[in-house]
């Protein structure tokens, strides 16, 4: 708890003196009318290279070319969760991303993995 304290009384002078730099710069601002900067934090759902690694898992079970929703669905069941645009947006990337490396191609009907010669 005294922890706290101290990084709260430390924060407080910070503003007092941030408080003092803009009134030296602009007397005539109120201060208090400056909104409060919005914080956003990024939510990770998946760990870096997670999603590549499961389009790829599910085009090597697959025995021919898939759809970006199927592959999408098959992501989601695979990981436990409910099929989400979100989840359709970060196949259609990981799948974008590995067409540009050309670990992957299109074809009529969808994608796959483009070391496949068996199709």
């Amino acid at each position: 708890m005294n922890m706290l304290a101290d990084e709260h009384a430390g924060l407080s002078d910070e503003l007092a003196a941030l408080d003092r730099v803009l009134a030296s710069f602009a007397p005539d601002m109120d201060i208090e009318a400056i909104p409060p900067l919005r914080v956003v934090g990024r939510v990770t759902w998946a760990a870096k290279g997670e999603i590549t690694r499961a389009v790829f898992a599910v085009l090597r079970k697959a025995n021919e070319s898939m759809t970006t929703d199927a592959i999408a669905q098959r992501v989601a069941e695979d990981r436990g969760e409910a099929m989400s645009p979100r989840i359709r947006k970060s196949v259609y990337k990981a799948l974008d991303q590995a067409r540009q490396r050309g670990s992957v191609v299109t074809i009529v009907g969808g994608w796959r993995n483009a070391n496949d010669t068996s199709r």
